[in-house]
């Protein structure tokens, strides 16, 4: 007898069959239903057997459970039946397993080694107590299943859907990209009542007696929440576990698939455990512990950004090895305001393409605890990487004191090399701006004001088409003339050309008291012995706006470990890369849709375009890279985690003081307002003596 092993699985069968998804009408003969209960006939429940079944499969190398079905089939037929009364038990007679046990020793020799234990002595182990595993589906190629066609008229009382089965993630595949939902316990409990189980009694062995429970349903239901899940539990009336149900998939050593993905996408979207946990709080619904988010997070999320970035930022430096003369722009980002900040991440960006390519982390504990000098080494460490991969003619930065001192003050270079040190034009004339408007609030200068956004505009043009610093100076020094209504002079004249008759502005008068602290402001000695630095015309606006993106991922008001810091920060430098060519959003005449903004601090209105909404096209790759870490492992998460070699919390603690014990601080522990604390005499005077 020939058979087809490969055959098609059901599920297979309904991707093909159908094309599309369609709708239920209620109907008894609606194909849908039609082709559950026929679904549900090709169903066979083999129970405790099942570790059995899944070891002789394996043995006889037998891909699906259907080919050792038919194997099973033909040898039963070749051997003939053991008794000629048709057997009505629970199931297959052990006597009928053995006979065909033994007409198989062809086919594998360690089949024919194989024991077949009397029921009594069958244990339920975890495998056999998996839904996934207990019910097989047959089918043949044509989409009929074993046994007579029901008839389309049956009622909707005669169709009882099986229990949802339950399975164990593989691969990554299993579980990224898959559907969730938020299901109320009360509607799963109303799902129960309409489920089958496929076990028919309770097979708990008593371990001493070795006796079977043999309990009949009802069963009784419980319902918990462990994590994110929602777990089911079918007790009999001895008290025992029939069967266990877990709405979430299972990772290897016995993660939750939901706990795991909820706490990867917590760091993933930059949001904050402690947030997120509030919310499900109010929502009423379980969560992941904050010693499980914080193991999954230092075990498995932050090796898998810090290699998917250097993927990224090793493929852009490539594209820019064969570039001669790469200009870059660096800016750094303390984590806290004020002067109290523990990290400074210094980010590079190259300045054709807007694309950031290195991103540093210096932490306080590798400065000698000095945070004002972070940004220096920072910088440092940048250059000094990059030079070794990339041919750098120039960077522009903000005008850092400590950095500009790493610069040769004669050629402005750095250090020995030929790289060209430049300023951001738009640091300085918004610095420009505040000397303006400083000079405006003193008395009789309040004209100023007018002159602000003219005298800035100057700069920039200055900036922008002066190529020497005389140039630059011959350019500068007309504003001194304009703004006092005189167009031509000796030396010169305005480049503005003629006036419109209706000039609203206020003309300041030469030799006044605002005309001569313009006058300061703009011959200032430190803006023109460093104007130079300005004329590459260079600007790092975009690196103040990646700065700003970075506090959805690392807010200043949060504090993070320092590997965690490091991949919020890298975090971000993926989203910003990965969207930064987005084209504008169109309305449906092809047209670019703008919105209006409030400049509260220069008083005026302003536009911008819309540009089309955020892909995140990069995140299930790093989900599955983190879900591949998991797979992978050897054991499941450390109980403690112990810091890396390159944590810098290895460097020992942030405080120079270190720290006495809890009850050496309550003893000299005094309430604000109170002047004295529970654990101290209510006595103030008492107590300072």
């Amino acid at each position: 007898m020939e058979h087809n092993y490969a055959l098609l699985s059901a599920a297979g069968s309904v991707g093909k069959d159908s094309p599309r998804k369609r709708k239920r009408t209620g109907q008894p003969n609606d194909p849908r239903r039609v082709w559950d209960k026929r679904k549900e006939r090709a169903r066979i429940n083999i129970g405790v057997a099942f570790s059995r079944w899944k070891e002789l499969r394996d043995k006889l190398q037998l891909e699906r459970d259907a080919d050792l079905a038919c194997v099973l089939l033909d040898s039963y037929q070749k051997s003939g039946p053991s008794t000629s009364t048709p057997y009505k038990g629970p199931g297959m007679p052990l006597q009928t397993l053995s006979s065909i046990a033994s007409s198989i020793d062809s086919l594998s020799d360690s089949f024919s080694k194989m024991s077949f234990n009397d029921e009594s002595t069958i244990t339920v182990n975890e495998d056999a107590n998996d839904l996934h595993n207990t019910v097989i589906d047959f089918r043949d190629p044509n989409g009929s299943t074993s046994g007579k066609e029901s008839d389309d008229s049956t009622s909707d009382e005669d169709y009882v859907p099986s229990l949802c089965l339950s399975h164990k993630v593989m691969c990554e595949d299993d579980i990224i990209g898959q559907r969730a939902s938020i299901v109320y316990e009360a509607k799963l409990k109303q799902l129960v009542t309409h489920l089958q189980l496929p076990v028919l009694k309770c097979n708990f062995i008593n371990k001493i007696t070795k006796e079977t429970c043999q309990a009949s349903p009802p069963f009784e239901v419980h319902l918990t929440s462990r994590g994110t899940a929602s777990v089911l539990q079918w007790i009999c009336s001895n008290g025992h576990k029939v069967w266990t149900w877990n709405s979430q998939p299972m990772l290897k050593f016995g993660m939750q698939a939901g706990d795991f993905m909820m706490a990867t996408n917590i760091l993933l979207s930059g949001n904050n455990y402690y947030k997120v946990s509030h919310l499900f709080n109010y929502m009423n619904m379980g969560f992941v512990g904050k010693s499980t988010f914080f193991n999954i997070q230092d075990t498995y999320c932050l090796g898998a950004i810090k290699d998917m970035w250097e993927s990224k930022s090793s493929a852009a430096i490539q594209r820019l090895k064969s570039k001669d003369g790469v200009v870059v722009l660096g800016d750094g980002r303390m984590d806290s305001p004020g002067y109290c900040a523990q990290y400074c991440s210094y980010t590079t960006m190259e300045n054709d393409s807007k694309e950031i390519i290195s991103v540093v982390t210096i932490d306080k504990r590798q400065t000698g605890r000095n945070s004002v000098v972070m940004e220096k080494e920072a910088f440092v460490t940048t250059m000094d990487k990059l030079l070794s991969e990339l041919k750098i003619s120039g960077i522009c930065t903000d005008a850092h004191a400590q950095i500009a001192s790493t610069m040769n003050q004669m050629t402005g270079r750095y250090k020995g090399t030929g790289v060209v040190h430049s300023w951001d034009v738009w640091h300085g004339a918004k610095n420009l701006a505040k000397k303006i408007s400083a000079a405006a609030q003193q008395s009789g200068q309040k004209i100023l004001l007018h002159w602000v956004k003219d005298i800035v505009n100057h700069f920039w043009f200055c900036c922008k088409n002066a190529d020497t610093v005389q140039q630059f100076l011959k350019l500068w020094s007309s504003v001194l003339h304009h703004v006092t209504n005189e167009h031509e002079w000796y030396l010169g004249h305005c480049l503005n050309g003629s006036l419109p008759e209706n000039q609203d502005k206020q003309w300041l008068e030469s030799g006044s008291k605002a005309h001569k602290a313009l006058e300061a402001v703009v011959l200032n000695k430190s803006l023109l012995r460093n104007v130079h630095r300005y004329l590459p015309f260079r600007s790092t606006c975009q690196l103040e706006s990646f700065h700003n993106h970075l506090l959805m991922y690392a807010s200043k008001r949060f504090s993070f470990s320092p590997l965690v810091y490091e991949a919020r920060t890298l975090l971000a430098a993926l989203d910003y890369n990965h969207h930064k060519d987005r084209p504008p959003l169109l309305n449906k005449n092809g047209q670019k849709i703008f919105r209006r903004l409030f400049q509260k601090k220069t008083g005026r209105w302003t536009v911008y375009a819309l540009k089309v909404a955020k892909d995140y096209s990069y995140i299930p790759d790093l989900q599955a890279a983190i879900v591949r870490a998991r797979l992978q492992a050897d054991m499941g998460m450390p109980r403690r985690r112990s810091p890396r070699p390159e944590d810098p919390r290895t460097l020992g603690l942030l405080p120079r003081v270190e720290p006495p014990s809890i009850g050496c601080i309550l003893e000299s522990h005094v309430s604000r307002g109170i002047g004295a604390s529970s654990t101290q005499p209510e006595s103030r005077d008492e107590h300072l003596l």
